[in-house]
């Protein structure tokens, strides 16, 4: 299966069952505009998108999360968070995503 996005095509061999189209390809635009940029702002991942901010927190706390770090900040009153792909993780790909998000479901039906 392949995702284009902006002229740079990613094949992806690994396909779990259960996450929709769209998802992986807002995924594979995450990784991508993280990869390009050291730190971003949440929102400015989501206006480089044009998706809902909302969305873009839920995608990155869903499935992100153990790729990426995150610091939140409380300044003036104004709350943000800054993304950043973390040290050894910047040649992270859906594929890696994927394979996470399946093991973790995994070891979630083993324990019940």
């Amino acid at each position: 299966m392949k995702y284009i996005l902006t002229g740079v095509a990613h094949r992806v061999n690994f396909m779990p069952k259960g996450l929709q189209t769209s998802t992986k390809q807002r995924l594979v635009s995450i990784l991508l505009i993280l990869k390009n940029v050291p730190q971003i702002h949440l929102r400015g991942i989501a206006r480089t998108l044009k998706m809902n901010p909302f969305t873009v927190s839920t995608l990155i706390d869903r499935y992100l999360t153990p790729f990426v770090d995150i610091d939140r900040t409380d300044l003036f009153g104004f709350r943000f968070k800054i993304i950043k792909l973390k040290p050894g993780k910047e040649n992270t790909t859906l594929e890696d995503v994927l394979r996470y998000y399946e093991t973790k479901k995994k070891i979630k039906n083993s324990e019940v």
